[in-house]
């Protein structure tokens, strides 16, 4: 949880639309991975791993990450677990390189 906060405060001082753009697809995975775990529960079709992935490298990790820990989902199947971490590197690094490479044309937070 602290990582995310720290996350979203980070792109908050960068641009409004990073922190719209992370906020939307955070939502979107925190109720992906919360439908998958009571898809899980009740022996019904789960969410497929590569689209919670998917979701957690275009930004939502914060989401995926807070899931993961309110329903201790996803949390003991280690190729999952590295994965996800590897998809939260990817991302942060993408999106200061992205930051580095075109900040002069995105709008600042303030």
């Amino acid at each position: 949880l602290l990582v995310g906060l720290v996350w979203v405060l980070a792109l908050s001082q960068l641009s409004m639309c990073l922190v719209g753009w992370c906020a939307l697809l955070s939502v979107v995975s925190f109720v992906s991975y919360q439908q998958d775990k009571q898809a899980a529960l009740q022996q019904r079709w789960r969410v497929p791993e590569k689209r919670l992935h998917s979701l957690d490298i275009w930004g939502g990790w914060p989401g995926g990450l807070l899931a993961r820990q309110i329903w201790r989902h996803k949390t003991s199947k280690t190729t999952f677990v590295v994965v996800f971490w590897i998809t939260v590197l990817v991302n942060v690094l993408a999106t200061v390189w992205l930051w580095h490479k075109f900040a002069q044309y995105l709008p600042l937070a303030f």
